[in-house]
């Protein structure tokens, strides 16, 4: 665990909690406005690995504790006591805490330190996708803790609407604040925006993927895991084919060992791309974004393709349904069906222009409502009103 924290500040305290390491960019913005707006800034995550690239804030204290995100109880005892360990030695006012066992953990160790604010930051529902005991367990663990925290912040509408519906919280009694039109951390339009170097990136995207000539590409950006609905993408990928459409799929990200790798590469229409550090680079070889998610939170990469003047195919699921605009921005389609999404890929690939349109009010959609800076800013306006 790393600790260098400043003692004696005047200054309120807030510890920021997500599970994995992968999870710290969410944090980066906002750590950074507190810090600016006069707060000690802590934050706490499982390690970071050593290749990989440091958390770094000018000002943000990182402490590292161990968590497993399955549940696993021996670990997750030694886990808490560490979280006991560090509330005893940062002794924050506020604890907001994302991401299901660091929320858990969070929640728990803070209000038995009695922090006087302990925000749950909801940035996703993972029982959506469990079945029988696990899901059982899974919405016993979110009901607790809901009810351990003060606070209940969601990152999109849909997914307040599904922890009520659920009964994981109550519209009166554990109301959940969702701010603006959600989003996860918002997005930096100007690093995503198509500008002067587009035609190069372009080509030099296509060159690295080995797309030649105006084949159109789907790509997608993300964990390539079985709740991003990758098997539907496949599926999908081989009906448009088996149709006529010319295509090549660009799957962007991270392998999580499920064995969909193996899957996609048997489809010769789809480019297993590897994971990129600059993903802005990767969006202009594209001509259509798709994210056939099962759940999310709020998909930040939705944003950042909308950015980037894509159109985009995603689908009904809670956090999805929030991140587009059906027929304006892009299209929605019925989660899990390969059919309907085949469809409506085919539709954009039959009409170009109408995928030009749609890219460019994605673009003015993200800039009027998911701006980083005023995301950022209204979440650190919210904490500045909590008592």
């Amino acid at each position: 665990m790393l600790s260098s924290a400043p003692k004696g500040s005047a200054n309120r305290v807030i510890l920021l909690g997500v599970t994995s390491y992968l999870s710290l960019g969410f944090l980066r913005g906002l750590a950074s406005q507190l810090v600016s707006d006069g707060w000690e800034v802590h934050v706490v995550s499982a390690p970071v690995p050593s290749d990989e690239q440091p958390f770094a804030v000018p000002g943000v204290v990182l402490h590292e504790v161990e968590m497993a995100r399955e549940p696993s109880p021996l670990a997750d005892l030694r886990s808490l006591a560490d979280w006991n360990v560090l509330l005893k030695e940062v002794r924050p006012d506020v604890v907001m805490a994302g991401t299901p066992k660091a929320a858990l953990l969070g929640m728990l160790s803070s209000a038995a330190a009695r922090v006087p604010v302990r925000i749950y930051q909801i940035r996703g529902l993972r029982l959506e996708t469990a079945n029988g005991l696990q899901r059982k367990v899974l919405g016993a663990l979110e009901k607790l803790t809901v009810l351990l925290s003060t606070e209940r912040l969601a990152v999109s509408r849909s997914l307040a609407e599904r922890y009520y519906a659920l009964g994981l919280a109550s519209r009166t009694c554990k109301p959940i604040t969702v701010l603006g039109r959600g989003s996860s951390k918002g997005v930096n339009v100007e690093r995503f925006a198509a500008g002067e170097d587009y035609e190069r990136l372009r080509g030099e995207a296509r060159q690295r993927w080995g797309v030649e000539g105006g084949v159109p590409v789907i790509g997608y950006v993300g964990r390539i895991h079985e709740d991003k609905g990758l098997r539907e993408l496949d599926e999908a990928s081989r009906l448009l084919a088996a149709q006529g459409f010319d295509h090549r799929v660009v799957v962007i990200g991270r392998s999580e060992g499920s064995g969909l790798e193996e899957l996609l590469a048997r489809n010769p229409n789809v480019i297993l791309a590897g994971r990129s550090d600059a993903v802005e680079n990767e969006y202009p070889g594209m001509d259509i974004f798709c994210l056939p998610t099962h759940r999310e939170g709020f998909p930040n990469v939705v944003l950042e393709a909308s950015a980037a003047g894509l159109p985009v195919v995603t689908t009904d699921a809670t956090g999805a349904v929030d991140s587009i605009e059906d027929g304006r921005t892009g299209l929605l389609y019925r989660t899990g069906d390969s059919a309907h999404l085949a469809k409506a890929l085919g539709w954009l690939l039959r009409h170009p222009e109408d995928t030009t349109r749609m890219g460019r009010a994605g673009h003015a959609f993200v800039a009027e409502d998911y701006d980083q800076a005023a995301v950022t800013e209204a979440v650190a306006s919210w904490l500045e009103g909590i008592q």
